[in-house]
């Protein structure tokens, strides 16, 4: 047993190299600009098939490695200056979302230019390699696990020892006094993100050298480079180093519990090295959540929202209010959506026809009442959420579960699954008591992925074959009244107006209610609304539970309407 744990051991040298690389562009573009770089990932997997394309059309790797990383050091400053550097003045949370918005496009742009499908990569280090303790340790992966640690030795001598590190880090803590000093702040965060896109890129092309290309997986392995990043600190390179090498250990280490009796049924699961490493990151974000506050507030990250006064959270004049007009305008827009069902399709909008519109309008009302959850997490509470789709997903297989087991169907199942991702999103608001800001936009990331990887896989929760469908179903006696066939577009187009409708006007009637003044209070300054008598820790368990429960309707509704659903609905890279 104790030789099978050395031999995955070794074998995860490899995840250890590569996740030290991504970690280590993380802290740079953080100690730098003191933004987290979410497309990190996506600019290791776009320079990974520039040097394959290069490699394809006749360039020798010596020469397709350098275009490669040139590739992501361009990668990086243009995203700096086209996505960072415009939304500085709303904080560094904006810009850590922005950079979700670059990480979708280059995974969209490189899955329309090659394909979504699986490619073998050219070879960076020669075949072979050698046995050790029974594992076949390649060239390509120890190569991979010595550029890691020659990079770490080299990026600690550049901050620490030279003159241009020293100036990198000076105009990230404080931009005026580095200007000052003659220091082109701006200047110095674009060559971090160059710094940075070349690192994450010469990672991404040695990783996809011994694994393959893809970009939807290739991109996401910046997610456990997260995880080491909050083991080791986000400011630290040794710490980075560090974590990487926890992470590539405890991941790579997972199958070998499949020879322990009493785990075994639990190490073979699909996704289990992922809920593993998710354990650990949230683990450690709630405690070491003091320290990481700590950090937020000497830079600046505390959620970006800490330095707004606290009378922006009750000035009646600045919060929103019921318009009389506004309101008439609400009800008509509703009778309309009622009322086009009957009267039809006008001719001006065929070749269209009313089925086809009634299935795209049951979408819209799905992706409202998702959307309305995020709006009211994010941007009344302040807490930075990328995992709704997430808690979509819960709901939608939760709602399958109950009613291929227990037997309960729609609408009954609508509220059980509903609270079943409310439930969810509580257990991850325990985190956000502890982290904020830019660190909670992690830990839902992670989250999300572990969901993806775990949870709508197992066959426990996600059904088998990759797949949940519920039976059709109806309501009543056929003939009588009342008779609801939920299996007919025009009925269920009704039944999903009224959950979006019962959301939008529930949700402005919140908005004005004391809970709601209490959310905008907490979103402008936790400290100033808990002076104030507002209980911040309830309040914010509350809008977690809250956003779960609306996107939970959404994801019951999806289940519903599609009756089969899989896995990539409710998935990161869709």
């Amino acid at each position: 047993m104790i030789l099978r744990f050395l031999q995955y051991t070794l074998l995860s040298t490899p995840l250890v190299g590569a996740y030290a690389m991504l970690t280590i562009g993380i802290v740079v573009v953080f100690r730098a600009s003191k933004v987290l770089n979410l497309a990190h990932g996506a600019m290791a997997m776009l320079p990974a098939y520039v040097t394959f394309e290069a490699n394809k059309r006749g360039i020798p790797m010596p020469i397709a490695v350098p275009i490669g990383v040139l590739a992501g050091a361009a990668l990086g400053a243009a995203t700096e200056r086209f996505f960072v550097r415009p939304l500085s003045r709303q904080g560094s949370t904006a810009q850590t979302v922005g950079t979700v918005a670059v990480y979708g496009l280059i995974v969209a742009a490189t899955a329309q230019i090659w394909g979504s499908g699986a490619k073998i990569a050219p070879r960076v280090f020669p075949e072979g390699g050698f046995h050790v303790f029974g594992a076949i340790l390649r060239w390509g992966q120890l190569g991979l696990f010595a550029v890691a640690l020659a990079t770490a030795t080299g990026f600690y001598a550049l901050f620490r020892f030279t003159g241009i590190g020293l100036a990198m880090r000076g105009a990230a803590e404080n931009p005026r006094a580095a200007g000052l000093m003659g220091i082109n702040a701006d200047r110095m965060a674009r060559l971090a993100w160059m710094l940075g896109g070349g690192l994450a890129a010469l990672a991404g092309i040695l990783l996809a050298a011994v694994t393959n290309l893809q970009p939807y997986s290739l991109s996401l392995q910046m997610l456990p480079a997260f995880v080491a990043a909050l083991i080791g600190g986000f400011g630290s390179l040794p710490g980075a180093v560090a974590g990487a090498a926890i992470v590539g250990v405890a991941q790579g280490i997972v199958p070998a519990f499949s020879s322990v009796p009493g785990v075994r049924a639990f190490a073979t699961q699909v996704g289990m090295p992922q809920l593993v490493l998710t354990i650990v990151a949230l683990g450690a974000m709630y405690f070491r959540g003091g320290k990481f506050s700590v950090g937020d507030s000497r830079s600046g990250l505390a959620g970006d929202a800490d330095a707004t006064p606290v009378h922006t959270a009750f000035n009646t004049a600045v919060l929103p209010r019921r318009d009389g007009r506004k309101r008439v305008g609400r009800y008509v827009v509703l009778i309309a959506l009622l009322a086009w069902p009957f009267v039809g399709v006008p001719t001006f909008l065929h070749p269209l026809d009313t089925y086809s519109l009634l299935g795209d309008a049951i979408l819209a009302a799905e992706y409202f009442i998702a959307a309305s959850s995020i709006v009211m997490l994010t941007g009344w509470v302040g807490q930075i959420s990328l995992s709704q789709a997430a808690f979509v997903g819960i709901s939608a297989f939760g709602s399958a579960q109950l009613a291929s087991h227990v037997g309960i169907g729609f609408p009954f199942s609508l509220v059980l699954g509903a609270g079943l991702s409310a439930g969810a999103s509580a257990i991850l608001g325990v985190v956000a008591l502890r982290v904020r800001g830019l660190y909670l936009a992690v830990a839902t990331l992670i989250f999300a992925w572990m969901a993806d990887e775990y949870l709508f896989v197992v066959p426990w929760f996600a059904g088998k074959g990759g797949s949940a469908t519920i039976n059709a179903h109806t309501v009543g006696l056929k003939g009588a009244w009342p008779f609801f066939d939920f299996t007919e577009r025009k009925t269920f187009y009704f039944v999903a107006l009224a959950a979006a409708s019962s959301v939008l006007f529930g949700l402005l009637n919140l908005r004005d209610s004391k809970t709601g003044r209490a959310f905008f209070a907490v979103r402008g300054s936790e400290a100033a609304a808990a002076s104030l008598g507002i209980d911040v820790i309830r309040y914010k368990l509350l809008a977690f539970a809250s956003a779960g429960f609306v996107a939970g309707i959404a994801g019951n509704l999806v289940l519903n309407h599609q009756v089969t659903i899989v896995p990539e609905q409710f998935s990161l890279r869709a």
